[in-house]
């Protein structure tokens, strides 16, 4: 018996005749696939009818969406308990030419916004923050050893989406601990970037190699040494990795 599925709503607060639907159980979960799965989606659903995303309180309290919205154009209206006549539904997943475009539409948006920097190196400190903790011990020191040589130090946690564009637009490299924080300097990176992944040793995913594969750009990774509870990545290994890279 599927006793945990939340029971059908008894009023309908408002009819849509044709919604064009954005949004995926993961980008419901994780705010990396929000901001780059859902913006290009969002592009494509225009096309069909008004955009819209069904609310979740999942991600209710994220803070970067709606200013993120704004910067690259995106109208993208919430829906509550409604009744549709035309609804679409998209599989957008495949690294083809049209979802290209619209990522190279979205990027140049941002970058158009006021930024610091061009060509410079960003590092993304990451924390205890993330759906799932991947705590680098050694992030002080390798954020110190990166600022020392001359890498912006971006907190996506305690910034505003406009000081995190600011900071990362036009970046030649950009490092941090694989998650969804990657997905600010995938949205910014200059066209011929590089983004590098401090993998944590107990879980290699390389997701975002599809991402930069798609626009042409360049990406490495180092692996962490440690454990679930905490691990550690040597900077030397990642200064010869960015040497590599760039």
């Amino acid at each position: 018996m599927l006793h945990d599925r939340p029971p059908l709503a008894a009023v309908v607060d408002r009819k849509i005749e044709r919604a064009a639907f954005v949004g995926t159980p993961v980008s419901d979960l994780y705010f990396g696939h929000y901001l780059v799965d859902d913006s290009a989606t969002a592009l494509l659903a225009g096309d069909f009818a008004p955009a819209y995303r069904p609310f979740s309180h999942r991600h209710a309290d994220w803070s970067h969406p709606a200013a993120y919205h704004r910067m690259m154009g995106i109208d993208l209206q919430v829906t509550g308990n409604v009744r549709i006549g035309e609804a679409w539904v998209f599989q957008d997943i495949g690294m083809t030419r049209d979802r290209r475009l619209r990522f190279q539409t979205l990027r140049e948006r941002l970058r158009a916004q006021p930024s610091k920097h061009c060509g410079h190196g960003v590092f993304l400190v990451r924390g205890r923050s993330g759906s799932q903790p991947r705590v680098l011990r050694n992030e002080t020191e390798v954020a110190e050893g990166l600022a020392a040589r001359g890498f912006e130090i971006v907190d996506p946690a305690r910034e505003t989406a406009a000081d995190i564009v600011r900071k990362l637009s036009g970046a030649r490299v950009a490092i941090g601990v694989e998650g969804s924080s990657l997905g600010h300097a995938f949205m910014t990176l200059a066209d011929n970037g590089a983004l590098l992944t401090i993998q944590p040793p107990y879980l290699f995913n390389n997701l975002w190699k599809d991402f930069t594969d798609l626009m042409g750009m360049r990406y490495g990774f180092v692996v962490a040494e440690g454990d679930r509870e905490g691990f550690d990545a040597s900077l030397d290994e990642i200064l010869r990795t960015i040497d590599l890279l760039v």
